[in-house]
């Protein structure tokens, strides 16, 4: 089987989660199958080819979009509007991805993130006869600002992309809540194959099960919380740093990684209360060990999360979890059967759920739980889900 993946985004260039969890089905399927990965994200002109751990990558240059202004927050009002136009219909993306199609031949296109690209890949690759995939890892075909209360606004950009869902032959989302709810306001009714597959982290089994035992038998009384993620309003940080500053057990430190518009005012909290210690945007190593030396990771999103990777991520590392009941985490944590699910927009409970876990035995009944669940999540399982479904598209 040959799989083309198409990301605005791919290693190095790792941005978000998207770009994670194509990196890690795209290399655990390369052992049996030819994968090459589709990207906008090249400085020259022209299509760029090279070779990542078994993966070929073809980085697509694109004069009409700007692939880091928004991430470097450079995205002025000219930028954005070009950029947008650009997620719209991008010629030169097109052409490239055209070029593309004739040389790698792929008998599916996977879809994923299509900033800086346009739905038309779809309609391109089907007639190449090849079947379409598109996973929705966030809300971009229905609303280009993401957040999903002004959708009546977006009503002609919601309709673009639907006109061209036609083209697609299996609708996929990290999350049943992604899912339903671009469906339940019209994108990819027409899409005959719809299912929900979890997004993936690597878990190494062994190394689990060494740091939870040692989680388990420590003698410190200090409890250590961490956030990870993108320092905006909508991922909740502030709202930890105020419930964490009101917490009655004092045995505690917040550790914060991550970088954002948010930065300034975080760096003046850990000024005030020497407990807070903002790291900044650490490298993978470096949150891994972070991750390992923490006992319990905070997501408190304000914001319907897709998936919610960053929980799966401390899992794997064996934190407990105090996680928001937005979006799709609920679903995380029902399958890991670990976790307490809280309105985080609500700063007294989750000063009350801080001080909770700072009880070791607490913490231990989610970690026991962890262990036996998180291979849910494995690139194992992400990998036989996906190449199920692409069988039954191609062969059924």
């Amino acid at each position: 089987m040959k799989i083309l993946f198409v990301n605005t985004y791919y290693d190095p260039n790792m941005f978000g989660g998207a770009e994670h969890s194509v990196k890690l089905l795209a290399e655990g399927l390369s052992s049996r199958h030819e994968c090459a990965v589709f990207t906008v994200d090249a400085d020259a002109d022209g299509l760029a080819v090279e070779k990542i751990n078994g993966v070929t990558v073809y980085r697509s240059g694109s004069s009409r979009f700007n692939y880091k202004a928004r991430f470097s927050k450079t995205e002025t009002k000219t930028v954005k509007l070009k950029n947008r136009i650009a997620d719209l219909y991008n010629p030169e993306a097109l052409r490239n991805f055209n070029q593309v199609l004739e040389q790698f031949k792929p008998n599916v296109v996977h879809s994923n993130g299509i900033r800086g690209i346009g739905p038309h890949i779809w309609k391109a690759a089907r007639e190449k006869s090849a079947k379409v995939v598109h996973t929705l890892r966030d809300y971009f075909v229905i609303d280009p600002t993401m957040k999903m209360n002004r959708l009546s606004l977006f009503w002609w950009w919601k309709a673009y992309f639907s006109h061209y869902s036609k083209y697609i032959d299996c609708l996929t989302a990290p999350s049943n809540y992604t899912l339903e709810n671009v469906l339940n306001v019209g994108f990819g009714r027409c899409v005959k194959n719809k299912k929900a597959i979890p997004n993936a982290t690597d878990v190494n089994e062994r190394e689990l099960d060494a740091l939870i035992d040692s989680k388990c038998q420590t003698l410190s009384t200090l409890t250590r919380f961490i956030f990870v993620g993108t320092l905006g309003e909508y991922k909740g940080v502030l709202n930890l740093v105020a419930a964490f500053n009101q917490m009655r057990e004092k045995n505690a430190e917040l550790v914060i990684c991550g970088s954002g518009v948010l930065k300034e005012k975080v760096e003046n909290a850990s000024r005030k209360n020497k407990k807070i210690v903002y790291r900044g945007q650490l490298s993978k190593d470096e949150l891994k060990k972070e991750y390992q030396k923490s006992d319990v990771c905070v997501i408190p999103s304000l914001w319907d999360e897709p998936f919610g990777r960053v929980v799966v991520e401390a899992a794997a590392y064996g934190c407990a979890i105090i996680a928001s009941n937005r979006g799709g985490i609920p679903e995380i944590i029902k399958a890991l059967d670990a976790g307490n699910i809280i309105d985080c927009a609500n700063i007294q409970l989750l000063r009350n759920t801080l001080d909770l876990l700072c009880d070791i035995n607490v913490r231990k009944s989610q970690l026991y739980n962890i262990r036996k669940n998180i291979n849910h999540f494995s690139i194992e399982n992400n990998v036989k889900s996906y190449e199920t479904m692409y069988s039954e598209i191609l062969y059924h």
